[in-house]
């Protein structure tokens, strides 16, 4: 079972807390108090929530926040153990027998009913998912039933909806118009729906313009894996500003996935002058734990426990 995240374990806290703010709009470094994240872990989780622009950078809507984490808090029971309940569904359906009405002689299909309970849309979600996955694999004792294109666009459909979810418009696009192929028609019906879906955010530009939009643009650019990007996105940030130690850490980060262990050190150098704490963030950081075998990476990250 996939670990959770610190803070989301902390789910029931965390809403509690919120519920005690009397402002409506909360900021990044009341966020990053609350959830308990370094300022990128906060950011990037504020976008995943969506965080909209303010006058003094992005802050969440609190009714918003308490709505989304209030499902949430539900869903995740259902999320870690999905596995599990989705071939729990399918055997309860493949194992159901269809009763003949009165008067037939049993030789024809008759109609099935399923009953679904559910605490929100969150969890209505993915019991449909599971139901639709059974109605593909048949209702059958075999789940042969299903032809393999139908089992790829399922696949296609379920990680679209996880995209959608997370606001990854873009990459659930591409991921909806595979589904939509397929021979499945209901999942066909549904992919295109939640495409169009996709189409309209997406055409919504954003350019980003302040330092603060800068950096949580390159933060989005690099969970994508678009290092160039994102590397464009933080050297524009620092020539706005060129004493923001959390800029140069971010840099640090694109260099160590692209290899680049020469602008690395000397990225992650000057963010560890300004901020001596992000030694201690970049030693635990999973972005920089392939740069550990680099000599002068390791010396600089270790620095402080040699001097100990």
């Amino acid at each position: 079972m996939p670990y959770k995240p610190y803070w989301l374990q902390r789910l029931p806290e965390i809403i509690a807390a919120l519920r005690g703010l009397p402002d409506r709009l909360i900021d990044r470094p009341t966020f990053e108090t609350i959830f308990g994240l370094r300022r990128r872990r906060a950011i990037e989780l504020m976008h995943s929530l969506g965080s909209c622009r303010g006058q003094r950078g992005y802050v969440l809507d609190r009714a918003m926040l308490l709505q989304r984490l209030e499902s949430l808090n539900v869903l995740t029971e259902y999320r870690w153990e999905e596995q599990v309940r989705a071939e729990r569904v399918i055997e309860q359906l493949n194992g159901t027998k269809a009763k003949p009405a009165n008067g037939s002689n049993g030789t024809h299909d008759q109609t099935r009913r399923i009953i679904l309970e559910f605490a929100d849309r969150g969890e209505l979600t993915q019991k449909l998912l599971n139901l639709l996955r059974a109605a593909c694999e048949g209702s059958g004792d075999s789940a042969d039933a299903m032809s393999a294109s139908k089992r790829i666009q399922y696949a296609y459909f379920e990680q679209a909806i996880r995209a959608f979810w997370r606001q990854g418009f873009r990459e659930a696009e591409g991921l909806f118009a595979k589904a939509s192929v397929g021979p499945h028609r209901g999942i066909s019906t549904s992919a295109e729906s939640y495409l169009r879906a996709c189409r309209r955010r997406l055409e919504l530009c954003f350019t980003p313009e302040s330092l603060d939009d800068r950096y949580t643009y390159g933060v989005t650019l690099l969970n994508d894996g678009r290092l160039s990007e994102a590397r464009e996105e933080f050297e524009t940030a620092l020539r706005m500003n060129p004493r923001v130690d959390y800029v140069y850490y971010a840099l640090a980060a694109c260099f160590a996935l692209s290899g680049d262990m020469k602008n690395l050190h000397e990225h992650l150098r000057r963010a560890i002058e300004l901020e001596p704490r992000n030694r201690l963030a970049a030693r635990y950081d999973p972005d920089f734990q392939g740069a550990l075998n680099d000599l002068s990476v390791r010396e600089l990250l270790c620095a402080s426990l040699a001097a100990g």
